[in-house]
This record gives structure tokens, sequence and C-alpha cells, in this order.
């Protein structure tokens, strides 16, 4: 039997955190109650946004010109 680990969100990457925003969205595809897919869809983009926001955080902790 597979072993799940809790990752926290904090420390997740935005590759991590995009993946599961698609997950979220298989799931939404296949849900049967409407109220369940718009939840589902709702979480996939706050994941994405999530990912974004670490993808910026990753570009500005780079090399500083100058």
């Amino acid at each position: 039997m597979a072993s799940h680990h809790h990752i926290p969100l904090s420390l997740r990457s935005a590759a991590q955190l995009r993946a599961q925003a698609e997950q979220y969205r298989r799931m939404a595809a296949t849900a049967r109650m409407a109220d369940t897919e718009t939840s589902l869809l709702k979480l996939a983009i706050r994941f994405d946004a999530l990912a974004d926001q670490r993808e910026r955080e990753a570009l500005g902790s780079g090399p500083q010109p100058g």
C-alpha cells in the first residue's frame, strides 16, 4: 500500500502545486453535483495562483543585476 505523506503547501514547488490543480480539474470534470464541481474548480484556481506566486518569488530570489 502506498504511503502518502502530507507536504505543507509552503514546502511544495510550483510544479507540485500545478499538478495538484490539474488533479482538482480532472476531479471536477467527473463530479456529479454542480456545487462539488464548482468547489473543485475554485481549488484548482487557488493552487494555480499559489504556483504563480511561488514562481514570482523564485524569480525574485535569483541573482540581482549590478
